[in-house]
């Protein structure tokens, strides 16, 4: 059984372990031309994230293949389907990185043709999981207030991320196509928003009638940044890819066109507001909880992957109204990351060679 126990009991969560790595691998990317060691660092981690990605692509892939009554049991359960929602998330930091790194590691073109075909693929994956999960919650589960938790922002998140990706692909695509992805974008962008703050307002009547979540489940108060950090991401990547679509639109539309990326950037400042509020919500609950005590499981990697993007969005709020506020705010978010990631993943490894982290709830009877 333990030989054996990793593959029928590995679930959709590890898939958080790649959105925190690539998230990682982004940020520490920023600081690629004033510290070009950090740069090369991050290259190798996004490397690395393509191993663990089409590793556990693989073993989960297997884990079906192999047990196919699992589907059922797992869809079932009130929290393992929201996880597979990490699985278009994580793959989207591949697709940033050869953006960001590819291009530099392989031929340019072919980089970005790579990241093209693999955003298609990511945006139909984040449309099929943002109904699919959203069904079996109203179909096969139960859910109370008392018990929900932002996990349930996971299936819907997916798309909000590969709009944000979307924007930094449109200057580098055939022109042909860019209006598509450009719409696609905003499509996926508002699909995902204005769902993920219908859950953040319920999670928050949730916290003023029955407190913070259990320690077990605490990290997860972090996933509220995700929705805000790739919302404030995705509202300046697009909006300033409107450049690129010139001479695609009629007259009114490009008038519109000329006039976006001042609205989107105005904004992203607008929805960073709400960020900076939820992160020192975040800091002060995990604080609270840490001084009880907190065992350590896979939901520790909800500290990165949100702060990864929120922290990203900072960054590109500074590069484009060179307020040095924004720069510092992003550098903290930067360190506070690296400790999260550090941390987490030598945690991670420990529970991997010992087998403590593969436990797939469904199966528990």
């Amino acid at each position: 059984m333990k030989n054996t126990k990793f593959i029928q009991q590995f679930t959709p969560n590890w898939f958080a372990v790649t959105m925190g790595t690539g998230g990682t691998a982004l940020v520490l990317n920023h600081f690629a031309k004033a510290l070009p060691l950090l740069g090369h660092i991050a290259a190798i981690i996004w490397l690395v994230n393509i191993i663990l990605f089409i590793t556990f692509s693989f073993l989960l892939t297997l884990r079906f293949i192999t047990h196919p009554h699992h589907i059922r049991l797992m869809l079932a359960h009130p929290v393992q389907p929201l996880f597979l929602g990490c699985i278009p998330m994580g793959l989207i930091t591949i697709v940033n990185g050869f953006m960001s790194f590819g291009c530099h590691l392989f031929d340019p073109s072919l980089a970005f043709s790579i990241a093209h075909g693999l955003w298609w693929l990511d945006v139909a994956l984040s449309l099929f999981i943002s109904w699919l999960i959203p069904f079996a919650m109203f179909m096969l589960q139960d859910h109370e207030l008392k018990t929900m938790t932002p996990v349930w922002l996971l299936p819907l998140v997916a798309c909000e991320v590969a709009a944000s990706s979307g924007g930094l692909l449109i200057p580098h695509i055939s022109t042909t196509i860019r209006p598509w992805v450009f719409v696609v974008s905003w499509s996926l962008w508002s699909i995902s928003v204005l769902l993920a703050f219908g859950v953040i307002a319920i999670f928050f009547k949730r916290l003023v009638l029955h407190s913070l979540p259990d320690k077990m489940l605490a990290p997860s108060i972090w996933l509220v940044l995700g929705p805000i950090g790739t919302g404030v991401l995705g509202l300046i990547t697009i909006s300033q890819a409107a450049g690129a679509l010139v001479g695609h639109y009629p007259a009114v539309m490009q008038q519109m066109l000329e006039i976006l990326p001042s609205i989107g950037l105005w904004a992203a400042i607008v929805l960073w507001g709400l960020g900076f509020w939820w992160f020192i919500t975040a800091l002060v609950s995990t604080a609270y909880h840490w001084s009880k005590g907190m065992e350590f499981s896979l939901s520790w990697w909800a500290f990165t992957f949100p702060l990864a993007v929120l922290t990203l969005g900072t960054f590109a709020i500074a590069d484009h109204t060179q307020m040095a506020f924004f720069n510092i705010a992003g550098i903290i978010g930067a360190t506070l990351l690296v400790i999260f990631w550090l941390n987490v993943s030598y945690k991670t490894l420990i529970g991997t060679f010992n087998q403590t982290l593969f436990s797939a709830p469904c199966l528990i009877r």
